[in-house]
């Protein structure tokens, strides 16, 4: 809605509630180009995956476009929390996780961290090892 047509559909209530109306209107479209222009988001790894090879689990994904510092890789076990395990330097695209138990529930996820801040999490890899 453009600020002419907003302020001309109120004018009936008033010129005082017209005047507070419109400046809650010019705020609000302030606010929003303010986060239209707000820092570029960090990209989330991609394709991460996670293989029981037997002796330990190796998680592995592509690292996108962009100028990182390092891939964050955390993980949780069986009904856990997440917690931070590996911070790998970039161009670093695999881990290796000897830490494992037979019959345990492993899920991992990934984020890229850079100058910008840490990125949102990729996707999450779930492996049981030793099934």
């Amino acid at each position: 809605m453009t600020k002419r047509a907003f302020r001309k559909s109120i004018e009936s209530e008033g010129p005082e509630l017209a005047g507070r109306a419109w400046l809650v209107w010019w705020l609000q479209e302030r606010r929003r180009r303010r986060v239209a222009a707000s820092v570029p988001v960090v990209p989330a790894p991609l394709d991460l995956i996670a293989s029981d090879l037997g002796t330990y689990i190796e998680v592995g994904w592509t690292i996108p476009e962009g100028d990182f510092v390092e891939t964050r890789i955390y993980r949780k076990v069986n009904e856990g929390s997440y917690n931070l395990y590996i911070q790998a330097g970039v161009p670093t695209a695999l881990a290796e996780d000897h830490g494992v138990s037979i019959g345990s529930a492993y899920r991992y996820y990934a984020t890229m961290y850079s100058a910008l801040g840490e990125s949102v999490p990729s996707n999450e890899a779930l492996v049981v090892f030793g099934s």
